[in-house]
C-alpha cells in the first residue's frame, strides 16, 4: 500500500488514480450486494434522520461540511444558483444566507415543501420546483449562473448520469459543478463495502465515480476541472480500529488533503462555451 500513497504532483495524478483502482478492483469482495433504486419517500424518510437540526445549525452559523464550504469558494453574492436534488436543501440555505439566489429542486413535493418551510423559519427569499431530472427541466435555456448538485449523480446509471449533466449544462449559464463519492478513495470503498456486508448501508444503488469529464465534455462544457475533497468525511465510512487508524495518519500528513485524491467527494467543474 506504500507505493499507492507515494507524493506525486499533478501531472502525476492519472498515474495514481490508476493504481488505486486496480488495487481497489484486486481485493476479492463478495458477490456484490444488490440494492433497488430509493424512491421519494425512501429519500425523505433519510433526510428526516439526516437533517434533523440543520436549521438551527444555519441560523447559528456553524459549520456544515467540506461541500458546503467548498460551495460558498465557488460562487460569490449575488449569484444564482441551482440546487439538483436538493432535498431539504442545508447548503443552499447556507448559501441563501450569505447572498446567494438559491432555488433548490428535486422530485420529492414534501422535500420542496420542507425546503421552503425551513427558508422561511430563516427569513431567507428562495425558489423550489419539484420535477424529474430524469426528464427535461421545466427550466429555460441559461437561466442560472450555477448548476450544480452533491449526493446526487451516484445514484443513476451513466446513460441517465449524462442526460443530467447535459440538462444541468443546458439551464447553466456560467457553469456546471458536481460533487460524487469518488470511488478512488479508499477508507470510503472499503467503508461502504463494510456497511453493505452489515446490514448498515441506506443510500440503496450507488455508483461512485473516477472521473466525469468525458460526461461534462459530451454536454458541451469546457474547461473541464476536478480534485477532490473531505478525507475526514471518508474516514467515516470505516468502523473504528487499526486500518481507519492508519489512513487517517497518512492523510493528516500531507501538505494538502487532495495530494493523493483521497477526499470523499469528486468536484468536477465545467464552464458553460
Amino acid at each position: 500500500m506504500k507505493n499507492l500513497f507515494s507524493r506525486h504532483n499533478k501531472q502525476c495524478l492519472p498515474t495514481q488514480i490508476q493504481k488505486i483502482k486496480d488495487f481497489l478492483c484486486a481485493i476479492q469482495f463478495a458477490r456484490p450486494v444488490i440494492y433497488n433504486r430509493l424512491d421519494s419517500a425512501d429519500w425523505t424518510a433519510a433526510h428526516d434522520i439526516i437533517e434533523t437540526g440543520i436549521i438551527d445549525q444555519i441560523r447559528s452559523n456553524a459549520f456544515l461540511n467540506e461541500w458546503t464550504a467548498e460551495m460558498e469558494r465557488l460562487t460569490t453574492p449575488g449569484d444564482s444558483l441551482l440546487e439538483i436534488g436538493c432535498a431539504l436543501g442545508a447548503t443552499s440555505l447556507y448559501l441563501g444566507r450569505r447572498g446567494r439566489n438559491v432555488t433548490g429542486l428535486d422530485y420529492s413535493k414534501r422535500m420542496c415543501d420542507s425546503f421552503l418551510t425551513a427558508a422561511t423559519e430563516l427569513e431567507i427569499n428562495v425558489q423550489a420546483i419539484c420535477a424529474d431530472i430524469l426528464r427535461p427541466l421545466p427550466v429555460p435555456d441559461n437561466a442560472f449562473d450555477v448548476v450544480w448538485h452533491a449526493g446526487v449523480i451516484e445514484h443513476f446509471s451513466n446513460d441517465e448520469a449524462q442526460f443530467i449533466i447535459t440538462e444541468n449544462a443546458r439551464v447553466a449559464r456560467r457553469c456546471v459543478i458536481s460533487m460524487a463519492p469518488n470511488a478512488a478513495s479508499i477508507a470510503y470503498r472499503i467503508g461502504k463495502e463494510y456497511a453493505e456486508r452489515t446490514g448498515g448501508w441506506l443510500a440503496g444503488e450507488e455508483h461512485p465515480k473516477y472521473t466525469q469529464i468525458d460526461m461534462f465534455a459530451n454536454a458541451g462544457l469546457t474547461n473541464i476541472r476536478e480534485y477532490t475533497i473531505d478525507t475526514e468525511f471518508a474516514l467515516r465510512f470505516l468502523p473504528a480500529g487499526a486500518l481507519r487508524d492508519v489512513l487517517a495518519v497518512i492523510y493528516r500528513s500531507l501538505p494538502t488533503a487532495d495530494d493523493i485524491h483521497q477526499g470523499y467527494l469528486l468536484v468536477t467543474i465545467g464552464d458553460k462555451k
